[in-house]
């Protein structure tokens, strides 16, 4: 049996953003009584909701999220438990992340998303991790919290250097982690649009048998 799991935000009006980012905004500029067909038109940042950032956002770059092959965005992955650490480093649980795997750390911080606090302070993961990762080569990190550092943004330019895909904002982790045997997920589907640009908001699908 094929269990999938939905872990990425649904996109609605003002959904929770960074404060200096415009907002989401869905406005349906036409009906089917007056006009005979629904159109709405879409507003929003590329960086908000379940999105992924591309090497483009942060360091010099001009390979934008549609020239990456569709092989980057589907592996297989670990999810690991990282809750209660604010700054997370590597542990016994990092030893069977191998090549080319997407790696999910669910902080438990995705509770607080309709808070303030979410975006200003959550956890961080250290440089060394992402050095170790990067040593790792795995494909994506992604993880329940709106950023993986706050300003200069260090940890998501090793991240990037090494070229790793960074997938923010995700949901659903604690049924995730709830479905997986031993933190092992054998799919993990986060395909962006084919779109260039320096981000790209995702549906983020995983594969729990």
């Amino acid at each position: 049996m094929i269990l999938l799991i939905d872990i990425s935000h649904r996109i609605y009006n003002n959904m929770p953003s960074y404060p200096e980012d415009c907002k989401t905004i869905i406005n349906y500029t036409k009906s089917i009584a007056s006009d005979g067909y629904v159109l709405s038109e879409y507003h929003t940042s590329l960086h908000t909701g379940t999105h992924i950032d591309f090497s483009k956002h942060l360091i010099n770059s001009d390979t934008t999220a549609s020239e990456y092959p569709l092989t980057r965005f589907c592996s297989k992955g670990w999810i690991i438990d990282v809750r209660g650490s604010m700054n997370i480093a590597v542990t016994e649980e990092f030893k069977v992340i191998g090549k080319n795997d997407i790696v999910i750390l669910y902080t438990g911080f995705e509770d607080k998303f309709y808070e303030e606090s979410y975006f200003t302070e959550h956890p961080v993961i250290h440089v060394k991790t992402a050095e170790y990762l990067v040593q790792k080569e795995i494909s994506i990190i992604g993880f329940d919290m709106p950023s993986c550092d706050y300003f200069p943004f260090e940890t998501h330019k090793t991240f990037m250097r090494g070229d790793i895909l960074i997938l923010e904002n995700l949901t659903n982790l604690k049924i995730l982690n709830k479905y997986t045997k031993n933190s092992y997920i054998n799919s993990i589907y986060a395909f962006p649009l084919n779109i260039s640009a320096e981000a790209s908001q995702v549906r983020v699908i995983a594969d729990v048998i």
